[in-house]
């Protein structure tokens, strides 16, 4: 259904996460990207567009 690349509206960076849109569904989901330090329960880090 999608080809190699989507458009650049399709993504919506905000300061936890990247929203995307999935144009055949209208789909929308939220990639939120952590830091995994080893911690138990799967805990870490969240990226913030000021940490970087």
């Amino acid at each position: 259904m999608y080809s190699k690349t989507k458009v650049a509206e399709d993504f919506v960076p905000s300061d936890h996460a990247v929203g995307i849109t999935m144009w055949g569904t209208g789909l929308k989901i939220d990639v939120v990207p952590v830091l995994y330090t080893g911690e138990p329960d799967d805990r870490g880090y969240l990226v913030t567009s000021q940490s970087i």
